[in-house]
């Protein structure tokens, strides 16, 4: 029995040494791109398309911009100043600030923004959002019809989400009906009390971390809650969801499909060993997709 229960592992073994993924038992999201498939996509693949867009808007650059040049305009929480101050205050090491924030809003409104642009770009951004469905709307109100928006997305297997379970289609639609505006109790609790290690080559081989005792739980759990309440009522910085390749594809597709979204999903790339994220396209159509009766 033994002998048979590791002739079984061998597939996976063999598939992490030599550089991808394995697929699960189940057949993959069809807009899934498998990592050697010609159109799979990566970190570089996305940034080299953003950068040679005519226009293009990035979203969130902090103190490191992926993207630089005249075409480029950013948008982010603080301005030039309050973001020369965080760095400050973290001793970031290697900060790129942009000599000027062309959009700031201290929410994430992207309303604030008077044009649109050929693509928008943003990396390990939609997680934060408390209403996905909001702010894909609010890119594609900032997009031209046929224009590009090209993410990178933090994959929750290999990264210090591991521990929490993947975000559901139901959570997505609920927070985008109740608009919400700040994070759920619920996930400022999980993301406090059930937050692990951030280390991608340790996820990659299986060593996860443990979830904490009981007392530590409740400590944490009591921590999250005091600081809500200390908050009082403004936004937590946190991620909201938890993806994979293939739950991010299934949500984002069918709430395009249910017509809540005009951002359609063009692909979803499936995550390279060794690395922590992936990458997707969306399509910014004319009109909201006609659900199906």
């Amino acid at each position: 029995m033994k002998l048979i229960r590791s002739l079984k592992k061998l597939p996976a073994k063999i598939a992490l040494w030599m550089g991808r993924t394995v697929p699960s038992t189940d057949a993959r999201h069809p807009l899934v791109e498998e990592a050697g498939s010609p159109d799979h996509r990566t970190r570089a693949d996305s940034i080299a398309e953003a950068q040679s867009s005519g226009s293009v808007l990035e979203i969130g650059p902090f103190h490191n911009p992926s993207l630089v040049g005249a075409n480029v305009a950013y948008f982010d929480l603080l301005d030039r100043d309050d973001l020369v101050a965080r760095v400050a205050e973290y001793r970031l090491k290697g900060s790129r600030i942009p000599e000027h924030i062309d959009y700031v809003s201290p929410v994430g409104d992207l309303s604030v923004i008077d044009r649109t642009f050929d693509a928008v770009f943003s990396a390990h951004v939609v997680e934060h959002q408390p209403d996905l469905i909001r702010h894909f709307n609010q890119v594609a109100d900032i997009l031209e019809v046929g224009g590009h928006y090209l993410l990178l997305v933090p994959d929750k297997r290999y990264c210090f989400d591991n521990l929490l379970p993947e975000t559901t289609l139901g959570a997505v639609v609920e927070a985008h009906l109740t608009q919400r505006k700040v994070h759920a109790t619920a996930s400022l609790i999980n993301a406090k009390a059930f937050k692990t290690h951030n280390e991608k080559a340790r996820h990659w081989i299986g060593d996860h971390g443990s979830v904490a005792r009981d007392e530590e739980l409740a400590r944490s759990a009591l921590a999250a809650l005091e600081e809500e309440r200390a908050s009082d009522g403004a936004y937590i910085d946190m991620h909201a969801w938890q993806f994979t390749p293939d739950s991010f594809a299934q949500i984002t597709n069918t709430t395009y499909l249910m017509g809540l979204s005009r951002l359609r999903p063009v692909s979803v790339s499936d995550t390279l060993r060794g690395r922590h994220e992936f990458a997707a396209v969306f399509e910014c159509m004319a009109d909201f997709a006609t659900p199906a009766s």
